[in-house]
């Protein structure tokens, strides 16, 4: 919550759709929300007090009875939660269409957990590619379509920019790289000692 409210970065999956749901409310997280809505900050600081200290007693009276729900049979569960799902989605406009691409999502998620893919860069980029488009038109127009010299060519300035995305694409691609040599060389040590 810290990065989501100011920075406008949220830290995972869950912060993602909370950052979605901000900006669907017309609400832009970062270094601004604080001057334009402190209102609202406010009562999202003092709402996540009131709720952590509800939870606490929730926890701890009702942790007895929330383990009972693991008595209840799969077989009887699962289909009460695929039921619930099917009439909340079909709730929120009253459109199968929203059923169906639920379902679509649903054998995609499942198939991610298989799969061993995770799910988090997918809620990550459902989520913010509308707002990371945007943004990279915006940076294209100022460049004028040179990229280039649009991020290294700043007199007098430090290319912040150039050294954010030299971050980044070293964290996408340099550690996968590191740790698969790291991986292959381990186990070429451990081949040779046998």
């Amino acid at each position: 919550m810290t990065t989501l409210l100011s920075l406008g970065i949220p830290g995972d999956s869950v912060t993602a759709i909370l950052l979605g749901a901000f900006i669907v409310h017309g609400m832009q997280p970062g270094p601004t929300l604080f001057s334009d809505n402190p209102a609202m900050v406010s009562a999202i600081f003092i709402g996540m007090f009131i709720i952590n200290i509800l939870l606490l007693f929730i926890g701890l009276l009702g942790a007895p009875q929330f383990a009972k729900f693991l008595k209840i049979p799969k077989r009887i569960l699962h289909p009460c939660i695929l039921m619930l799902c099917v009439v909340e989605t079909y709730g929120v406009q009253g459109s199968t269409f929203d059923v169906k691409m639920m379902f679509l999502f649903g054998v995609i998620g499942y198939l991610f957990v298989k799969l061993d893919i995770p799910r988090a860069p997918v809620v990550l980029a459902l989520v913010l590619g509308n707002t990371l488009e945007k943004n990279l038109r915006r940076t294209m127009s100022l460049a004028r379509g040179d990229l280039w010299g649009f991020f290294w060519k700043r007199t007098g300035e430090t290319p912040i920019a150039l050294i954010v995305l030299g971050i980044t694409l070293f964290l996408l691609f340099g550690l996968p790289l590191i740790s698969a040599v790291k991986k292959f060389w381990i186990r070429m040590k451990q081949s040779k000692s046998r």
